[in-house]
Parts: structure tokens; C-alpha cells; sequence
């Protein structure tokens, strides 16, 4: 009989806080505990969904409102976007090692007859993933570009207005070919510095 009631007695106790367990995630203000699936052996790890590529969206938007300045030289603009490995001298670019790893090269381009920039051009790494998605997220609609030639890529146009600003900037993507938007790679993108009209 006394062990009879303590069989009793411990499968009250585990009824018991099998319910306080079951109540404990239905309780205002405590969320209930979701289960982590295992990783099985041998299985690669779960990769984390991609989302927009902000320090390259981030480099770009900083690049464009820096042209938008005025005055402005080539070798300031070229200093703001990273080393310089080459300056080709006067009426000429400037070739640079953007601190942004995203890309693989940048060429500050000098206006004509004078030292102020007139473009920036900035080469993607493969290993990159910008979008036409993420250029319509960041600078809002484009225009499609005419193709120079048969071979030529597709380019598309996004113009940027910083209204406190003396110049205002246009963003051209050049997209990898075979690809189309909104999930177009983009291989390089040049900001033009444009007189304010």
C-alpha cells in the first residue's frame, strides 16, 4: 500500500508540471519556445537569407552626394573612395583602390580642361551580388539606357537630386549580360556629376 501511494503521489506530481509546462507558453508576455531543428551529420550549415547589399548601396550613396558638392577636385574625391594607386596627371584619371572591398577598382575621370571630376567609374566584384533590385530600392526608378553597340551592355539611368545641393548626380549600372531586371547582376556602375539645370 505505501508503495502503491507513492507511485500515486509521483504521477500526480508528473501530471502536474507537465501542466504548468504547457500553460507556461500560452501566458501573456512570454513567447512560447519554438524547436531548433538539429543539424544533421555531415550536412552543410544553414546559410542566412540574403538581404540588400547595404555597405555597397551605402558606398554609392555617399560617393554620388560627395559629387554633388561644389567646388570639388578629382584628388578629393579620389581620397573619399580610397587609395590612390595612379594619378595620370592632368586632363586624365585617377586609378583607385576603393576602401569598399565590394568593388574591384575605381577610376575618377577628370573634366575636360580642368581638375574637377566629371565621373566616377567603379568595377564590381564577381563576388558582389548588386542588383537592379537593390538600385531601385536605394535611387527609385530608371530610365533604359540606348545600347552603343550590339555587343554593348544594358545600361539603366538613375538620377539623384540632394536638394541642398549645388550638383545633383546620375547613377548608370551597366548589367552582367544574358541577365535581365529586377534580378540583373550589375558588373560596374558610373556617377556622373551633373551641372544643376
Amino acid at each position: 500500500m505505501i508503495q502503491g501511494a507513492g507511485r500515486a503521489r509521483a504521477s500526480a506530481l508528473c501530471v502536474a508540471l507537465a501542466g504548468a509546462l504547457a500553460l507556461a507558453g500560452c501566458q501573456p508576455g512570454r513567447a512560447a519556445l519554438s524547436p531548433v531543428p538539429a543539424a544533421q551529420p555531415g550536412a552543410p550549415p544553414i546559410a542566412p537569407a540574403r538581404t540588400r547589399e547595404a555597405p555597397m548601396i551605402d558606398t554609392l550613396q555617399s560617393i554620388c552626394r560627395s559629387l554633388s558638392r561644389h567646388p570639388l577636385t578629382a584628388a578629393e574625391i579620389a581620397a573619399e573612395i580610397g587609395a590612390t594607386t595612379e594619378d595620370k596627371g592632368a586632363g586624365m584619371q585617377i586609378v583607385v583602390r576603393p576602401a569598399d572591398s565590394a568593388f574591384d577598382e575605381a577610376q575618377v575621370v577628370r573634366a575636360a580642361g580642368g581638375d574637377e571630376p566629371a565621373h566616377v567609374e567603379l568595377a564590381v566584384n564577381p563576388a558582389g551580388a548588386l542588383t537592379v533590385a537593390d538600385l531601385v530600392e536605394a535611387f527609385g526608378a530608371y530610365t533604359s539606357l540606348p545600347r552603343a553597340g550590339r555587343k554593348s551592355p544594358e545600361r539603366l539611368l538613375f538620377q539623384v537630386d540632394h536638394a541642398d545641393m549645388p550638383r545633383t548626380c546620375a547613377v548608370i549600372a551597366a548589367l552582367r549580360p544574358g541577365e535581365a531586371p529586377p534580378s540583373a547582376a550589375i558588373d560596374s556602375v558610373t556617377l556622373r556629376r551633373d551641372i544643376r539645370l
